[in-house]
């Protein structure tokens, strides 16, 4: 049928015709032969008495039965033939639904905008596992419009609702003409309440950004959607980043790694520190090198320690010593300090061996193990070891570290979670911008921190919104044992915070030092923004009164955001 299609009709209707469409478009002509053939018959039989002493006419029964498609069968006196009564009924229906169809065919680009209009849907876009389980997700609360390109072995789009007629489905497939800007403009970009783009390709996924920013700068409705994009790799999500910057751009497009989006809600969901004291460094180990592996690295060392004030140990396992050289060389590449912000180590041996080599003080040590998996084979190898971390948990010892396995139901499940994708927006936004606007109003910097929110560089607004993230971390240090994401009225956390600040205080320095350094900031005695150079990334201890002050001002206004999230 398809290649039938190709073949015989013009590229303008092809585009549009979906094999639906053609076998609609077969029935009604062969309905409207049949019709026409009767009207004819039904004519030839009551031409004699109709008019009676007038040479027969071919003409006039053709035309006549021509004019049965118009509401207008004429006056056919006396008997009728059953052939000519069921083509007066059959022939105005069958015009009549032509006419109906070929004006929605028409006229549906026009609809399908305007519903866009006023649904004010979700657009998820691109190629990846991960759009699946985002579809069903987002699908529980919003309209959703689903276009998937890029790979042979998907379709062009999977929202049987919305069409993208005018495009060849073997062009979308193969990335061919750079079709993805109209495609975008097709699907409702400038409508979307949230775009969120997902490659797993890290060179398309950059250039559907370039295309995205194009449509942004060149479109003439203005676009208020919220354009998230997420990147696999972290090299490519860095790059991404600069591409924004110089865009002018920054408070429209919010750049992510889902991956990483996942691990942060994991672990906020098991707190790494849970049964540690404040002196007692927390260990981790992870196992698995892949992209959520790599996440689990990067957020641990986002985190400034956790709820502790000493460095967090990190040992990374893999199955395949060279998957996991692979990945360290990935996580090096993208960020070069993160040995300044965790104690990290990897090692090389199967993690079978490497858990059965632990002594009993090592293991007691041990926070927590994540082991995250991608596939079967990883799988079947990792079963002796999980049989063995069961036994090693299940010998009577309380303090035997907490196992957590990170399949690819786990991840699924999460990006299947709308509100874990847009948690930044929903909650943390709110809190981040608070935050800000104290810091502007007790200390008024004269640089670039200093700007409205609306107006706050990407970076910054980011570092906010990694400050306000912490705030659940820096709670459980004082007292909150509510699983995430609940928070405590603004009186609990007054009464939390008394007698604390001093430690929350030094917490949010070890967080604040550990983001300016994963963003690749260096100490410098003179503050350079441009070189990502900052003379206060020292220690707490280092900091004179008033820089010390900045800190506490951020933890004292934790019961204000506690108020204004409750509504109090």
């Amino acid at each position: 049928m398809k290649f039938w299609i190709h073949a015989h009709l013009p590229t303008l209707i092809r585009t549009r015709l979906t094999p639906q469409d053609l076998r609609f478009y077969l029935v009604l002509s062969l309905c409207l032969a049949i019709s026409f053939t009767l009207g004819c018959w039904g004519f030839v039989l009551w031409y004699p008495q109709g008019n009676p002493g007038v040479p027969f006419s071919w003409g006039y029964v053709v035309y006549e039965a021509l004019r049965l498609f118009v509401l207008d069968g004429g006056d056919a006196a006396g008997t009728v033939p059953w052939q000519l009564n069921v083509a007066r009924f059959l022939s105005p229906i069958l015009m009549l639904s032509s006419v109906i169809k070929i004006i929605s065919e028409f006229s549906k680009d026009f609809w399908q905008e305007l519903r866009a209009h006023a649904r004010n849907h979700i657009l998820i876009a691109g190629s990846h596992t991960l759009i699946h389980p985002m579809r069903l997700g987002f699908q529980k609360s919003h309209s959703v419009v689903t276009l998937q390109w890029g790979s042979k072995d998907t379709e062009a789009f999977i929202d049987k609702s919305w069409k993208l007629r005018g495009f060849k489905r073997d062009e979308i497939q193969q990335q061919q003409n750079a079709l993805e800007i109209r495609m975008l403009q097709k699907a409702g970009i400038q409508y979307a309440k949230h775009l969120m783009l997902i490659h797993e390709k890290p060179e398309l996924a950059l250039h559907i950004l370039e295309e995205v920013i194009h449509c942004i700068q060149h479109t003439s409705t203005p676009i208020q959607t919220s354009i998230h994009l997420h990147f696999d790799d972290s090299a490519a999500l860095n790059v991404a980043r600069q591409r924004i910057d110089a865009s002018k751009l920054n408070n429209t497009v919010l750049l992510m790694n889902i991956y990483e989006i996942i691990a942060r809600e994991l672990i906020m969901r098991h707190p790494p520190e849970y049964r540690r004291g404040v002196n007692q460094p927390v260990h981790m180990v992870v196992v698995g090198a892949n992209a959520m592996g790599r996440a689990m690295c990067i957020q641990t060392a986002f985190s400034g320690h956790f709820a502790c004030l000493q460095p967090t140990q990190l040992t990374w396992l893999a199955t395949d010593s060279n998957s996991l050289e692979q990945g360290k060389h990935s996580l090096w590449l993208s960020y070069p300090q993160i040995g300044d912000c965790l104690n990290f180590k990897s090692n090389t041996k199967h993690p079978q061996e490497f858990f059965a080599s632990l002594d009993a003080m090592t293991w007691k040590n041990i926070s927590q193990v994540w082991i995250c998996l991608d596939n079967d084979v990883e799988g079947q190898a990792m079963q002796e070891t999980i049989q063995l971390l069961a036994r090693k948990a299940l010998q009577g010892n309380d303090s035997a570290p907490e196992i957590i396995c990170c399949l690819q139901q786990t991840i699924h499940t999460i990006a299947a979670d709308e509100n874990v994708l847009l948690r930044d927006q929903q909650t943390i936004d709110p809190m981040a911008k608070t935050t800000h606007e104290n810091y502007r109003r007790k200390y008024a910097p004269t640089h670039e921190a200093g700007l409205p929110w609306m107006l706050l560089p990407r970076n910054l607004r980011e570092a906010n919104r990694r400050s306000a993230e912490h705030l659940w971390v820096k709670l459980r240090a004082v007292g909150w044992t509510k699983e995430f994401p609940a928070l405590p009225t603004s009186q609990e956390a007054t009464d939390m915070l008394a007698g604390n600040q001093e430690l929350l205080s030094r917490m949010e320095k070890q967080r604040w030092n550990a983001d300016r350094r994963m963003n690749g900031w260096v100490y410098g005695p003179t503050r350079d923004d441009k070189q990502r150079i900052h003379h206060l990334l020292v220690p707490w201890e280092q900091l004179d009164a008033e820089q010390q002050s900045k800190d506490t001002s951020n933890v004292n206004l934790i019961p204000e955001l506690m108020k204004d999230l409750h509504g109090q």
